[in-house]
């Protein structure tokens, strides 16, 4: 038997945006041991396994899921949400995902490409004009290899100021002001350093050559593959002349 086990681990108080995170992994259960144990005795060990990290204290929170086929095996949730107010994790919980978003970002750009609304090797000021490359010639290829030199927003003090990922407040042209006034790492193309500040950079050029929001393209990446045909991809759009 082949089971989807979908894990879902804790966010902090004051997320700014209401995000669903969804971590697939396969689990393997060998089809004799399955039909050799009474269901409950499986459902059993599936909540041992999902619940460990919480009762190690490895987790603070986690909310697990296992699907065999269209029967759900196990949903259950373990731990807390919200350490300092005491809040239990539940199957309804609104989680976080912060890097995950890497992934998604980096297909919503290819599906541009594919769809011949922007090249990988487009330079950064061609979709963002005003941007300060310091002499540096920043692709979008650059971008998605972590390579391209960037100031790391998590090391501004403005943006540690503002809360960023806490203060719904803080709007996009802000912190693109921060980032852009900073100097490069290091020369473009030269190192590869793990970059925060390239893939928010690539949500903005998302937003640009697809005409459409960053969520709203992003999101159908990460429905169902019977939901996702239904929807509208951001390769889809139309880019407005304004853009």
């Amino acid at each position: 038997m082949k089971a989807v086990l979908s894990a879902m681990s804790p966010s902090y108080r004051g997320a700014p945006r209401r995000v669903f995170y969804v971590l697939l992994a396969l689990v393997s259960i060998g089809a004799s041991t399955a039909t050799a144990q009474p269901g409950g005795t499986l459902v059993q060990r599936l909540d041992s396994i999902a619940g460990a990290g919480v009762r190690e204290n490895r987790s603070v929170g986690i909310t697990a899921a296992v699907v065999k086929g269209k029967d759900t095996l196990l949903l259950k949730a373990y731990g807390k949400s919200d350490v300092e107010g005491d809040v239990p994790m539940t199957v309804d919980t609104i989680i976080q995902i912060g890097s995950t978003t890497k992934q998604f970002t980096a297909a919503a750009i290819l599906q541009l490409r594919d769809a011949g609304k922007l090249s990988l090797d487009d330079d950064i000021t061609k979709w963002l004009p005003d941007f300060e490359t310091r002499g540096n010639k920043v692709t979008l290829r650059h971008l998605l290899g972590h390579t391209s030199g960037v100031g790391e927003l998590d090391a501004m003090p403005e943006l540690r100021a503002m809360k960023l990922m806490r203060n719904p407040t803080v709007t996009r042209d802000a912190v693109y002001k921060i980032i852009s006034r900073y100097p490069f790492l290091f020369p473009t193309g030269t190192i590869q350093i793990y970059s925060n500040s390239g893939f928010w950079l690539l949500g903005l050029i998302i937003e640009k050559a697809s005409g459409m929001t960053y969520e709203d393209c992003v999101s159908p990446l990460a429905q169902p593959a019977p939901t996702r045909r239904r929807l509208r991809s951001c390769a889809a759009a139309a880019r407005p002349p304004s853009r």
